[in-house]
């Protein structure tokens, strides 16, 4: 390290100090030239750094951890030792007396006491200097420089040697070099020029830590030369085993004696371990045994009687014992099992006149083979075909005749066979023929003697019965009759008695049974007796067990008593469906395993299927029933009073069983005068709700859950009578307006309806001419030709007159104004010669390409017509109406539709008695003998009976008034 040092002015000179820093800082760092005695720990380098008082004291400032007072550095006191060389001296300038310290005035916690220096330390340690005892010496040694010397301190009490340290001045460095006190021997010191300056100048600090006090009596260099060592070795090569005479007799002192020897024969760097080393310590002389083959760099280290020593060492080179090694590899294996030999004669320094192998272990060399050619070779090859350990020797014979020799045992095992189990197949239904095969089993060394069975999977092989009858064979045929998983192994065993085993799972399962199920008839009108027959079923691995029936399809077997009756019965009682329905008829078959399979039929029985879909208890009355087909399904709705909206929703496409209808209640508590129509197939729903208003939402879902509906979107304040339908991409509403008197049209802005103000631009359809004019039964909405048309009625006050008209939008969106009317107007659309009446609208559809309605005159007899206008549009209707019966003026409800393609009408019977209905047998209805099928579709007391086509089928709601329900009929 750099001494760190700083200068101050004081007038006269510069005075420079070192601090004492981590003393223990660096315990291995030796000052340049320095020497350790035997046994010391070596110097301490201390790490110095000078403080001067900022006040401009002459001393350092304590530092924490340092000594109250620093050590001055070496050139710091150069002055003070120049001086002391100037004065007389009473005493030689080699040795000083303890209490000479003073004579430099540097030391701390340190008392002159006669010719003793009593070092007293207050518990300074390592770790913190502040309680150091310290004491500089000054010395002058012109006979010194560049020579070996040793330094001795004698104590009254010595002190702990782990506490007290040794600090010589460093002039090259200008430092202090520290070492460890030698525990009572002398400090060795190879050249202490480096501690000496120009004119010879030495300064010695002695530090004490610790807390114990320890008097110092007395300081002294010597000037001493090393000991010579010499060190002789015979022999120095030899042979493992062989001993070495070692002779250090001849080593010397040229200013003393020697006082003693230490060994270190194994070149290891450590004198005097355990052992010969240290029972030749002391001795000039030693004879040591080398066991290990190698290399060793032993050495004497002698000491002479000032304590310096010197060493001597000399190589001695450990051989091994000439021998001939054999090697085999592997060493280890099965037959057939072939083997490398090799001798190793490397230690046999002479050399080598003949090889003689003995490969079989039979004790014979030279045999004709493998050891024939091998001989006069230092390597061979042999196959060992027999198991068990044979014993291999080789003989290498010197140019001298002497024999080497050396063995090799082999170990020779048995190949294991291979056991190759293989089956025809692996898994199959009952009965399993499985052809098992062994054959493919090998064995490397030898061959396969015997193959042995285990199937029944208790590991034990050959047992009596089948097992037994298939030992020694290498293929077997077995036949599994059970379901199940077979382990079936193979055993093989080899020429040597060595075994090896295979196995194959084999997965048995029961074949199925194959229901069959055939009836004698498939439809016909309810009521409907069918003999149903399952006999056909078949089992391939067994028989049939048992039958289970589900006339009545509702998904369940043996879960009526006709069902449970024909249980077991492969041709039960004929069966009668009383309802018309489509129904699936199904059997299940068990065979003697337990395995199912089922076989359905479809039966038709043909009639109305009159379904009660929601029959609220609490309701006061029911009204506002409307139907639609949604996504090829059938939905409904209705109001219930007191209740609110329900919601009703078939899983099928006819909806002709109660299992296919879910109802719930939509969200909302009040709502007269529904319209369901599909809008982007979801269902929506317009109504007027309690207050008047008209108003209009969709839902997201199938429409059963109340968060599938969207918000109300209102539509009007004052209406009624709402016609909803999908006109061009959006839904769009055809109502009357209570506020204007008017028959009106409004098409929301988006596809779905539900934004808010979407609802906006309500378009009047016609404003009535004249005072007292009141338009009426806006019931009929439908696109025609590409547009929005509809049919509607309004009431002529002064003239008594009741119009029945048509109008047609001039665009597409129905948002089109032609004249002060509204849309286009084409007047007298009531049956041509009918004559004024008062009509009410069934219904506008599309027939065969015309747009149709049918009307009732509820003032004449009651009479109902059908007319087809007389072009596409509708511009005309001219025609003569077809005149289909008359109902009495009380039967005014009634619903027009077109059902798989021919004009249908759905309607009141006479005295609102039971609901009724016919169907054109043409398409385009055009006489009124078309419409001469007439039937009762349900008794009651009918009221909003809507007809619709559901799949090719006519299917209606009405409201049961006797009930209060909602009721739905589809003809099947």
């Amino acid at each position: 390290m750099q001494s760190d040092i700083q200068r101050k002015s004081r007038g006269r000179s510069t005075v420079t100090y070192l601090a004492l820093a981590a003393l223990l800082a660096c315990a291995s760092c030796a000052a340049p030239g320095s020497a350790v005695q035997p046994g010391s720990r070596g110097p301490i380098i201390l790490d110095s750094r000078s403080a001067i008082d900022p006040a401009g004291s002459s001393e350092t400032a304590a530092q924490p951890g340092l000594p109250g007072k620093v050590l001055p550095a070496p050139a710091a006191i150069a002055g003070e030792l120049a001086a002391l060389r100037k004065s007389s001296f009473n005493y030689p300038d080699a040795w000083r007396r303890g209490s000479d310290f003073s004579a430099l005035q540097h030391s701390s916690l340190v008392s002159a006491s006669a010719d003793e220096a009593v070092f007293a330390p207050a518990g300074g340690g390592q770790a913190g200097l502040s309680g150091a005892a310290y004491a500089l010496y000054p010395f002058n040694l012109p006979q010194a420089a560049g020579a070996a010397t040793a330094l001795s301190l004698s104590w009254g009490a010595a002190p702990d040697p782990a506490q007290l340290y040794i600090g010589l001045s460093n002039w090259d460095s200008n430092r202090w070099s520290w070492f460890h006190d030698p525990g009572g021997a002398p400090l060795s010191i190879a050249d202490l020029g480096p501690y000496t300056n120009a004119q010879d100048d030495q300064a010695v600090a002695v530090l004490l830590l610790g807390s114990s006090q320890a008097p110092l009596q007395r300081l002294e260099f010597f000037v001493t030369e090393l000991p010579l060592a010499s060190l002789t070795a015979e022999p120095a090569t030899l042979i493992a085993g062989a001993s070495v005479s070692f002779d250090a007799s001849a080593s010397s002192d040229p200013d003393g004696t020697i006082s003693n020897y230490e060994w270190d024969f194994d070149g290891d760097g450590l004198w005097g371990e355990p052992g010969d080393e240290q029972s030749a310590a002391g001795s000039p002389l030693a004879n040591v045994g080398y066991s290990t083959v190698g290399e060793f760099n032993a050495a004497v280290r002698v000491s002479d009687d000032r304590l310096a020593s010197a060493s001597a060492s000399a190589l001695i080179t450990v051989l091994a014992v000439p021998e001939v090694v054999l090697s085999a590899s592997p060493q280890l294996g099965v037959k057939p099992l072939e083997v490398n030999f090799n001798a190793d004669t490397s230690t046999i320094t002479e050399g080598i006149a003949a090889y003689e192998w003995d490969l079989d272990g039979d004790g014979t060399f030279g045999e004709a083979g493998p050891e024939q050619l091998a001989a006069d070779q230092n390597f061979a090859q042999y196959t060992y075909t027999v198991t068990g350990d044979v014993t291999a020797t080789v003989k290498a014979v010197s140019q001298s005749s002497i024999v080497y020799t050396d063995s090799v045992t082999i170990n020779v095992g048995n190949s294991a066979p291979s056991a190759v189990l293989l089956a025809s197949q692996s898994s199959g239904f009952k009965p399993l023929l499985v052809s098992f095969d062994g054959s493919s089993s090998t064995d490397p060394g030898g061959s396969i003697v015997n193959y042995e069975w285990d199937f029944d999977n208790d590991t034990i092989y050959g047992e009596t019965g089948a097992e037994a009858d298939a030992n020694g064979l290498a293929g077997v045929d077995v036949l599994f009759s059970d379901p199940g998983s077979y382990r079936i192994r193979l055993r093989v065993t080899d020429d040597d008695g060595a075994t090896a085993s295979d196995s194959k799972l084999i997965s048995v399962t029961n074949s199925p049974p194959l229901a069959a199920l055939s009836a004698d008839v498939s439809s016909g009108d309810a009521p409907l007796l069918v003999q149903l027959d399952a006999s056909g079923s078949t089992d391939p691995g067994g028989s049939i067990a048992n039958y289970r029936w589900d006339f009545d399809s509702d998904g369940l077997f043996s879960n009526s008593t006709e069902e449970q009756t024909a249980e077991g019965q492969a041709v039960p009682d004929p069966y009668t469906y009383t309802a018309a329905g489509i129904y699936n008829a199904s059997v299940e078959v068990t065979d003697d395993n337990g395995a199912v399979d089922t076989a359905s039929l479809a039966l038709t029985a043909h009639g109305w299927s009159v379904l009660t879909l929601d029959d609220q208890p609490s309701a006061a009355s029911a009204s506002g029933a409307s139907l639609a087909v949604v996504g090829s399904v059938p939905v409904a709705a209705y109001y219930a009073a007191g209740v609110g909206i329900r919601f009703a929703r078939s899983a099928s496409a006819s909806g002709s069983l109660p299992s296919d209808w879910s109802v719930a209640s939509a969200p909302a508590a009040s709502g007269t005068q529904l319209s369901v129509a599909a809008v982007f197939n979801a269902p929506a729903m317009a109504y007027v709700s309690l207050g008047g208003q008209l108003v209009y939402r969709r839902a997201s879902g199938s429409g059963l859950l109340p968060g599938d509906w969207s918000a109300e979107m209102p539509v009007e304040t004052n209406a009624a009578e709402p016609t909803l339908a999908q006109v061009n991409g959006a839904p769009a509403l055809y109502f009357r307006s209570n506020t204007r008197g008017t028959v009106s049209y409004v098409r929301a802005n988006s596809q779905t309806g539900t934004v808010n103000n979407d609802w906006g631009g309500v378009i009047d359809v016609i404003v009535p001419n004249g005072i007292g004019s009141d338009a009426r039964d806006p019931w009929a909405l439908t696109v025609v030709n590409g547009r929005p048309a509809a049919v509607y009625t309004y009431y002529n006050g002064p003239a008594d007159e009741e119009a029945l008209t048509y109008s047609r939008s001039s665009n597409s969106l129905g948002d089109g104004i032609d004249d002060v009317d509204g849309w286009d107007i084409n007047e007298d659309a009531a049956p041509a010669g009918a004559g004024d009446a008062d009509w009410s609208i069934m219904g506008l559809q599309i027939v065969s390409g015309l747009p149709a309605i049918i009307v009732r005159d509820t003032v004449n007899e009651g009479k109902v017509y059908f007319q087809a206008a007389d072009n596409a549009d509708g511009t005309g209707w001219t025609g003569t109406p077809v005149h289909l019966f008359d109902l009495s003026a009380m039967d005014t409800q009634g619903s027009f539709a077109v059902v798989g393609g021919h004009p249908s009408f759905a309607y009141q019977g006479p005295l609102s008695a039971d609901v009724r209905f016919v169907m054109s047998s043409t398409a385009n209805g055009g006489q009124s003998a078309d419409w001469a099928g007439i039937e009762t579709v349900a008794g009651g007391s009918p009221a909003d009976i809507q007809l619709v086509d559901v799949g090719g089928l006519p299917a209606l709601v009405y409201i049961d008034t006797v009930e209060d329900a909602l009721i739905y009929a589809v003809r099947i």
